[in-house]
């Protein structure tokens, strides 16, 4: 095809025949679900094959046969010509995406095991259809089999995800102005891609729906198993391919990278200047083995986060800097078979707030005694210490922050007998901190005994 660019990425094949343990669960990508091929008990009724994940389309086998309750996924056999039909649906002039698990039993080297297509079994129109093509994977579109759709690797038996999208060019029609953009996809990863003006898809509307192929001609038919197919009337994203595998890959018997089903957060007891924010690792399936973390920074909640300069642990102590921004916390999880990357979300950190309890202030003390009054605010400032209100000698604007220690004392010698009211005021460096005063403390000064 003119103007085509052609990508093919090798990955490895794994060979296994492992049966399906429960595997229904909700799709891990959902937006634009047309057709969802979930298998299990209380989806079959006879030969109909009900939807799931949020979609209304019904499939119909060809033989009840095709489907046992001991598994979570249909049979197809070539020599049977054996297909599920769901009619004429899948007509869209838009972007479109299907990605499926399949188990081929007898890979055809000279022939075909279609997957899924909407090209036969009407009366006019060639939409797609998709499967191996002796033994690479392959993607019809546009009228014909182009070589950009088409995957040079060989490809083995046993379980695996394949997967393809169709972007369509800007003025959505096949073809159309500028170019539209075909993408292979096998276990995760894409494998071929072709970005030109015949990437793309008609409007077939009188074509089926059609797991297998419908045609009664040998080394066509899928001759192996189908779970958990798919089709989107949208592209989805290499990332989205990538989540579906990662989230599924281990019921199949494949490793694959750490997937997240649980997002990392940000716990604290409060979301405020030098209070210790905690990260969370969240829930992963794929069996991480090792969790890396980086904090980020932004002054709006959508906006642009950039790293904090070694935040690299799960704590982070806001400090000044951080007043009035806001965190995020990422997590990396790694296994053998790659690492994966997931953000919590976002965190709005506010003014700290001093800690302004005052201490040494006893309930009755004596005249002319002295008493040692201590105000830790934890930030750096200025503490000035009252009796009475009026500021007590030597103890006006003592800094708090001599060693770091953030905490001064007051040398008191009451000098009026009777209740003496004592607080102190605590007035921050910066903006971020909030200034503010203690309570007062009532002290009952009493009289000497003795002379001194």
């Amino acid at each position: 095809m003119k103007g085509a660019r052609i990508t093919a990425v090798i990955a490895s094949s794994i060979l296994i025949l492992t049966p399906l343990a429960s595997i229904n669960a909700a799709a891990p990508v959902t937006g634009n679900l047309l057709v969802s091929l979930d298998v299990n008990s209380s989806t079959i009724s006879g030969t109909s094959v009900g939807a799931s994940d949020g979609t209304s389309a019904m499939g119909l086998m060809q033989a009840a046969g095709m489907y046992s309750p001991s598994n979570n996924y249909i049979t197809l056999g070539d020599s049977t010509n054996q297909f599920v039909d769901y009619g004429n649906i899948g007509s869209s002039s838009g972007n479109i995406s299907l990605e499926t698990w399949v188990n081929i039993t007898n890979m055809h080297t000279n022939g075909w095991n279609i997957v899924a297509s909407k090209w036969f079994g009407g009366t006019t129109g060639n939409d797609w259809h998709f499967g191996y093509h002796f033994s690479k994977l392959r993607l019809c579109y546009n009228g014909v089999c182009p070589d950009a759709g088409f995957d040079t690797t060989i490809r083995g038996t046993g379980w695996h995800h394949i997967a393809f999208t169709i972007e369509q060019p800007a003025s959505g029609t096949c073809p159309g102005t500028g170019n539209g953009t075909v993408t292979l996809f096998y276990d995760g990863a894409k494998v071929a891609e072709d970005i030109s003006t015949g990437a793309c898809h008609p409007i077939a509307s009188n074509m089926l729906f059609v797991i297998g192929d419908k045609r009664a001609a040998a080394n066509l038919g899928l001759d192996g198993r189908v779970s958990k197919l798919r089709f989107y009337t949208r592209a989805l994203s290499p990332t989205e391919i990538s989540k579906v595998f990662r989230a599924e890959a281990s019921r199949f018997g494949l490793d694959a990278a750490p997937y997240n089903t649980a997002v990392p957060a940000i716990s604290a007891t409060g979301s405020k200047i030098g209070i210790l924010q905690n990260g969370s690792n969240g829930s992963w399936s794929n069996s991480p083995t090792t969790f890396s973390y980086r904090w980020y920074r932004a002054s709006s909640a959508g906006g642009s986060y950039a790293a904090i300069a070694g935040a690299t642990t799960a704590s982070y102590l806001p400090g000044s800097s951080d007043f009035n921004q806001h965190l995020k916390f990422e997590v990396t999880a790694t296994n053998s078979t790659g690492s994966t990357v997931e953000t919590s979300t976002s965190t709005s950190i506010a003014a700290g707030e001093p800690s302004l309890t005052l201490s040494g202030a006893p309930s009755v003390t004596t005249f002319r005694t002295p008493r040692s009054l201590t105000l830790s605010p934890g930030f750096a400032g200025k503490i000035t210490f009252t009796a009475n209100g009026k500021r007590i000698a030597k103890c006006i604007n003592l800094v708090a922050n001599v060693g770091n220690s953030y905490s001064v004392t007051c040398p008191w010698s009451p000098s009026f007998i009777g209740f003496n009211n004592v607080s102190a005021t605590f007035t921050s460096n910066d903006q971020s901190i909030i200034s503010g005063s203690s309570i007062n403390h009532a002290v009952f000064v009493q009289k000497r005994s003795t002379r001194r």
